[in-house]
This record gives C-alpha cells, structure tokens and sequence, in this order.
C-alpha cells in the first residue's frame, strides 16, 4: 500500500468508517519498520490496537463475577430505598404526634358556671371590676399630672406664638 491510500484509510478511520479489515490493514501498515515523518506520531495509536487485541480475552468467571456486582449493587438499591421509606413513615409520624399533640392543647372546653345564684356572681363581678378601675387609676394619676404640665407649656408657647403673629402684622405695614 503507498502512503496516499493510508492517509484515505486514516480520514476513514478518524471519521469512524473503517471496517475491521481496514483497521487490521492500518495496524499490519503501522508495524513496519519505514513509516514517512508525517505520520510517525500515529504509530503507537495503531500499534497498541494490534497488541492489545489478544488481551480482551475474558476469564470464565467474567459473568458471574458481573453479574454477582449487579446482585450487591441491586441490594444496595434496596437497602438505601428502605432507608428512605424508614425517614419517611418517621417523618410523617413525627407530624402526626405533633398535630394530635396541638388539637389536644388548644380544644375548647366547656366553660361551667362558679355560682349558682346570679346576684352573687353580679356582686362578685362587680368587686372585681371595681379593683380592676382602682388600680388603673392609680397608674393613670402620675399621667394626669404630665399632662397638666405640658398643658401649661402649650398655653405658653401660645402666648408666644400670639406675640409673634403681633409683631409679623406690624412689621407687614
């Protein structure tokens, strides 16, 4: 074969359209001793391809080996998938507990009357609302007093303001 149908079977063969024989042709070609410049650089690419050929010989034990790590890969599938579905039911349990647990806290319950006479749950009531006002009036004093002082800063500040508008007035004449 001369260099010009190699370097054809090389273009075919880096675009992927070689048969086995073409590439059988290519590596016999490659093997020899006297290959031009320009294409010495693809020696060891074919070379190898020849010599590795007899190498893809498969022990006997191949598939069962294959298959046993197929085996261990599907129970590892399984275990994980268990595992999930374990989180899940937990998850969802957790959520459960958590929901009957807040039903049972906040239900209502049925409010029953302490007195069976009503005057005497009206003077009761009564006492309480009065002791309630006591003291809200015993904090409101010391507001009182604030707001009688700044009542009194305000009608100066007006006095003030109405001495300005004065003077402003005679000033616009």
């Amino acid at each position: 074969m001369n260099t010009r149908e190699i370097e054809k079977l090389i273009e075919k063969f880096y675009n992927g359209e070689t048969s086995s024989l073409e590439e059988a042709k290519l590596s016999e070609w490659f093997s020899q001793d006297h290959i031009p410049n320009h294409l010495v650089s693809l020696k060891p690419q074919f070379v190898f391809a020849k010599g590795n050929k007899n190498q893809h010989n498969l022990n006997e034990s191949f598939d069962t080996d294959l298959l046993n790590k197929i085996v261990q890969i599907e129970k590892q599938n399984r275990t994980l998938y268990i595992r999930r579905m374990i989180v899940v039911s937990l998850s969802v349990a957790a959520s459960l507990i958590i929901m009957i647990g807040i039903y049972f806290q906040f239900r209502t319950t049925k409010i029953e009357d302490t007195f069976n006479d009503p005057a005497m749950a009206y003077q009761e009531a009564h006492k309480a609302l009065m002791f309630v006002s006591d003291q809200l009036n015993k904090g409101l004093n010391p507001l009182k007093q604030g707001a009688e002082h700044l009542n009194t800063g305000i009608e100066k500040a007006s006095e003030f303001n109405k001495i300005n508008i004065i003077h402003n007035y005679f000033q616009m004449e």
